[in-house]
């Protein structure tokens, strides 16, 4: 970074700038939520023995909560995020965070299902 400030001019002020700008926002805003990453876009590895492969495929719930048997309901979740206030700056984060929470175990859950569908599964 220093070298590209030296070199430029327009790149040091600006730089400032940015860099001010995201020191008066709240970390939340800053940092980015990871992004989940899926098996199944993956290039397929090669085949290894593994003895717990049988009690994983046994165990699969296919979107059921933990393994126990129930089923989330996925609306009165995503109501709830709405019914969170939104009056203060950590309110709102704490609303777009448990929304955005909700929405990623929801399409998380979506994939599994659809995965298991194809596979012949379900």
């Amino acid at each position: 970074v220093e070298l590209l400030k030296k070199a430029s001019h327009a790149f040091s002020s600006r730089f400032s700038k940015l860099m001010n700008r995201k020191m008066t926002r709240h970390p939340y805003e800053v940092i980015q939520q990871p992004y989940p990453i899926y098996e199944w876009m993956a290039p397929i590895p090669s085949h290894k023995y593994d003895w717990n492969r049988a009690e994983d495929s046994l165990l699969t719930t296919y979107g059921m909560e933990g393994g126990r048997g129930v089923l989330r309901d996925w609306n009165e979740e995503y109501q709830c995020c709405h019914e969170m206030p939104r009056d203060t700056l950590v309110d709102r984060i704490l609303y777009n965070r448990t929304k955005y929470r909700v929405y990623l175990d929801f399409r998380d859950a979506a994939v599994k299902g659809a995965c298991a569908v194809i596979n012949g599964n379900i």
